[in-house]
């Protein structure tokens, strides 16, 4: 397609739009190979997550087509999480501009103070619009993998140390405690609710067995959470693992509890068929990505934060 303009309109997401988007999200991920790909079961769960929702789901349609979409995720602190995402097909049109055009307008209405957006760095296209929009690179993360020749090692928690999984619903205050302070004071992290463990629950690519706890005399110390989707990405017919949110109480740091939960994860995972398990380390965690290192993560890639101070 020549590289002139088009005309779009722009409105949220409805209800009947869900196949649409979801085709969307996924022919672009062919191209960009983000690990993106859904289905409309996962969309309409994370959907129904605490600051999402179909108003903050923007549509660009050329005529009676989709051609690229943008979404906003608040955060507890007034931050807002967005991205912007057009068809492969329709690149170099300015879509992609007036769709973050509205994006930032609507977190301006909402109250947000910043606007974060995180692009992998080899997709220039999108990093040259935050740029040239004004946002500032101020973060980074390390993505990492682990590749699977062999079952990983069992778990071998210190002394006084037991792990095991999440039992709903006594679990939740005490994992909203544990959550708390383990992730203060850290980058981007936002303070879990009950309302957000309730989306969590409902997710298809959630499930309690893969919420692990490390526990001393009774109390949660150290958590991490392995999630896979049946339905989602897959590499030559193997499904993806992933591990989200390991942190270990600043008292109870430096014993081995994070290792033990990590490989606890894993093993989960590796039961479940996943060959490949993927998670992102912020890079100025050194003693978190030195532990990934020694358990076989290889570095694959970045993730960049621009943020924009909506003022």
């Amino acid at each position: 397609m020549s590289d002139r303009a088009i005309p779009v309109r722009i409105c949220p997401l409805s209800p009947e739009d869900l196949p649409a988007w979801v085709a969307l999200i996924n022919a672009a991920d062919v191209v960009d190979q983000l690990g993106r790909a859904t289905s409309v079961e996962e969309a309409e769960a994370k959907l129904c997550a605490p600051g999402y929702g179909y108003e903050r789901v923007l549509l660009a349609w050329y005529r009676r087509r989709l051609v690229g979409y943008a979404d906003l995720w608040r955060q507890a602190d007034d931050r807002g999480i967005g991205g912007v995402t057009v068809h492969p097909l329709f690149r170099g049109r300015g879509i992609g501009r007036k769709l973050l055009r509205r994006l930032m307008g609507l977190a301006r209405w909402e109250g947000m103070r910043y606007l974060d957006v995180p692009v992998v760095p080899r997709i220039t296209a999108a990093r040259s619009l935050l740029i040239r929009a004004g946002f500032k690179r101020v973060r980074y993360w390390w993505e990492m993998i682990w590749l699977g020749r062999e079952p990983p090692p069992a778990p071998d928690p210190p002394s006084g140390v037991h792990l095991r999984s999440f039992r709903s619903p006594e679990d939740i205050e005490a994992w909203i405690a544990l959550d708390a302070r383990a992730f203060a004071g850290h980058w981007g992290s936002g303070s879990l609710t009950r309302e957000d463990i309730v989306a969590l629950l409902q997710r298809p690519d959630f499930d309690p067995e893969g919420l692990w706890f490390a526990e001393i005399d009774g109390k949660l110390v150290g958590q991490a959470i392995a999630r896979y989707n049946t339905r989602g990405p897959k590499v030559r017919g193997i499904p993806l693992g992933r591990i989200d949110d390991v942190a270990v109480l600043p008292a109870y740091r430096g014993r081995g509890i994070g290792r033990a939960l990590v490989l606890a994860a894993m093993g989960y995972l590796w039961r479940r068929g996943c060959r490949i398990i993927e998670l992102t380390v912020d890079a100025e965690n050194v003693h978190a990505r030195r532990l990934y290192e020694a358990l076989g993560f290889i570095e694959v890639g970045q993730l960049h934060w621009y943020r924009y101070a909506l003022g």
